[in-house]
């Protein structure tokens, strides 16, 4: 079951241009020939990276780590579209802990991708026990992540072009995770910092000559 739900996972994020962070084909597929070995092998450490929005998150943290965050490009467009993701890769990129995190990794697309699934592993951790619980927003949240990627740009190309109003409920969702993300950040800042401390020392931890495919089990090591 895990095998085809990762393959499901992909080809969902494949089919078009979701990511806040651009990416083009080669990006893509490398992404794929990472991930499927990765979250093929154990259906339980798997499973929490096996939905299109968080393994989408991951890729777009990827792409940052492997790249740097000077040379990747914010897909603006998709800033709006998915105000979540956003709001999450603003928070992580503006920790001081990130520039070590991206000198240990940069241009090793396989650490990169270990780096980018310990980090997603704590900031869902973060995610939904310091913002969503706290503010009762579990259920906003779950509606945000069950939408099909595809979906929520054809519901905004109409918006675009005056056709169909966005639901509403979409909209209330998104606003009232986004704004509960800056106002933890805003009040517990120094909450967010140590769980990026946690992904850095996290992340130290990786031994050298890790494969893609131990990523399940080294998440889950700490």
């Amino acid at each position: 079951m895990a095998t085809t739900l990762a393959h499901t996972v992909i080809a969902e994020i494949s089919q078009g241009d979701y990511g806040v962070i651009v990416s083009n084909e080669q990006d893509n597929e490398a992404f794929a020939q990472r991930f499927l070995p990765a979250f093929t092998t154990d259906e339980q450490l798997a499973s929490p990276f096996c939905s299109p929005y968080v393994a989408i998150i991951m890729r777009d943290i990827w792409l940052i780590y492997y790249y740097g965050r000077d040379q990747v490009i914010v897909n603006q467009k998709n800033t709006m579209i998915h105000s979540v993701r956003y709001a999450l890769l603003q928070a992580i990129t503006s920790d001081s802990a990130i520039e070590n995190l991206e000198k240990a990794c940069k241009n090793e697309a396989d650490r990169a991708f270990i780096y980018a699934a310990i980090t997603v592993h704590h900031l869902m951790h973060w995610l939904k026990a310091y913002v969503l619980q706290v503010d009762h927003l579990d259920e906003d949240y779950q509606l945000v992540q069950s939408i099909k990627m595809q979906k929520y740009h054809e519901v905004y190309e109409e918006l675009a072009s005056a056709i169909t109003p966005l639901p509403r409920h979409w909209v209330v969702a998104q606003a009232n995770v986004v704004k509960a993300i800056h106002q933890s950040l805003a009040q517990e800042e120094k909450l967010f910092s140590s769980v990026m401390k946690d992904v850095a020392t996290h992340c130290a931890s990786v031994p050298v000559g890790a494969t893609v495919a131990m990523t399940a089990s080294l998440v889950h090591t700490k």
